[in-house]
């Protein structure tokens, strides 16, 4: 609220009403009458108005932001979980614990490359339904991918409302390599195509996004 043109707005304001206070009890000679009032109803508007921008759009507008804040800390779970299924599913196959911040990329693939097959199941647990699903690779991870880009179109609808750190985050996210391309090289019908080290590749460097998007929220409380 006092940051930027608000402070400048509350210190006016602050002057005003010592002018607007001081004018009630004590008129300086120097003042004419004329200018005495010039300054009392100048000083009388502009406090009125402060006061109605408080009732009518501050306080309203401060309770919207909270709402919206929680819907979009509600979002952001959601995208994170989605991607850590990734993950998870991962550790279960490969039987290792995975810190994509302590990891190289060329660990990584070397990983992926050895354990996962994208025509072998993929061993992960539906979180909504708490029960196993049965798809390949290449479909699970297809599917995590695809529901994240509908939860960040979500997003996107309260733009106006996003702080500029998220804004940049989620733009690095969609303009990686696994976001843009991901859906084509896991969809294709002939996994003969598919090339595992990209993937692993494309895979890794999103998922670090991803951990941006972690340390974020964290900063939402």
């Amino acid at each position: 609220m006092f940051k930027g043109y608000n402070l400048v707005i509350t210190i006016i304001l602050i002057i005003l009403s010592i002018i607007l206070f001081s004018q009630l009890w004590y008129v300086p000679p120097f003042l004419s009458d004329k200018l005495t009032n010039i300054i009392y109803n100048i000083s009388m508007s502009y406090i009125v108005s402060y006061i109605f921008y408080l009732m009518l759009v501050y306080l309203p507008d401060k309770k919207r932001q909270k709402d919206i804040r929680e819907h979009v800390k509600s979002i952001i779970n959601s995208i994170i979980a989605a991607n850590d299924s990734d993950i998870d599913a991962i550790e279960k196959a490969t039987k290792q614990k995975i810190n994509i911040m302590r990891m190289t990329e060329e660990e990584f693939q070397t990983l992926f490359i050895n354990k996962i097959k994208m025509e072998e199941k993929a061993p992960f647990v539906n979180r909504v339904h708490f029960t196993t699903e049965v798809y390949e690779w290449d479909r699970f991870l297809l599917s995590n991918l695809e529901y994240t880009v509908e939860l960040k179109q979500l997003l996107f609808t309260y733009m106006i409302y996003l702080e500029d750190p998220l804004i940049k985050i989620l733009n690095n996210i969609i303009i990686s390599n696994y976001y843009q391309h991901g859906k084509r090289m896991l969809s294709t019908p002939n996994r003969e195509n598919q090339d595992p080290k990209l993937i692993a590749s494309y895979l890794f460097q999103y998922h670090k996004l991803i951990e941006d998007l972690k340390y974020y929220r964290k900063s939402l409380g």
